[in-house]
């Protein structure tokens, strides 16, 4: 799955919105690994009113970045042809978000190293040493250049999560509760202990791919500046 990178620069999305999430004077382009996973029920009728609200009792209840998400998500949800609801309303659609950071997990990855640079290669659960992968060269002037190894190194990762899901604006009250009609989660894996850079892009995420089941979790990398 790969969105259009054109769209996807924050500048052309909501400057206001963008202007609330990412406070740095100075931005850098920068690479952000997604991986999607969504659901949606069949032959439901959506709409055409909605509203965005933080999930009770998440972290997005109470995060002032909030206003910055909903005002993203609204847009991207508008494009559909759903209209947002005036305050006070009542929706058909509700769309509750929830967003956060889950604790550090260690991942193992493979990497190239240079073989003049390379150590011998160690299983970093067990402490033992462990076989090389094949090397390769890679050819500079004259012929002549490093040799690369295969190597499985541990790295420390922390998730940084978006779950957005569209709820039927009327309470089923013979269960006393709403219709899930469609929910999106959207991670985001690398060593930044940091969530707010990530809101925009996450929330552009969701608010695209809401309503439009994945057949598996899907990888998408979106390009923007932070």
């Amino acid at each position: 799955m790969i969105f259009d990178s054109k769209s996807l620069y924050l500048p052309t999305l909501l400057i206001g919105a963008a202007s609330l999430l990412l406070s740095a004077c100075e931005t850098t382009s920068y690479n952000y690994d997604l991986e999607v996973d969504s659901v949606a029920a069949v032959g439901q009728r959506w709409g055409p009113t909605f509203e965005v609200k933080p999930l009770p009792g998440s972290p997005a209840d109470t995060d002032v970045m909030f206003v910055g998400v909903a005002d993203i998500l609204r847009a991207e949800i508008s494009a559909k042809g759903l209209i947002p609801i005036a305050y006070g309303g009542e929706p058909d659609l509700i769309v509750l978000v929830d967003y956060g950071m889950r604790p550090p997990k260690t991942e193992l990855r493979s990497v190239q190293v240079p073989t003049s640079m390379g150590s011998q290669a160690v299983d970093p659960l067990t402490g033992l040493p462990i076989a090389r992968g094949s090397s390769r060269g890679t050819l500079g002037a004259g012929g002549m250049g490093p040799t690369f190894t295969e190597e499985i190194r541990p790295f420390v990762v922390v998730e940084k999560y978006m779950i957005v899901s569209a709820v039927d604006g009327k309470l089923d009250r013979t269960k006393g509760s709403r219709r899930e009609l469609a929910n999106v989660e959207v991670v985001c894996n690398d060593e930044r202990e940091e969530l707010e850079p990530y809101l925009p892009v996450l929330a552009m995420a969701c608010g695209r791919q809401i309503g439009t089941p994945t057949t598996e979790v899907e990888e998408v990398r979106i390009r923007a500046d932070r």
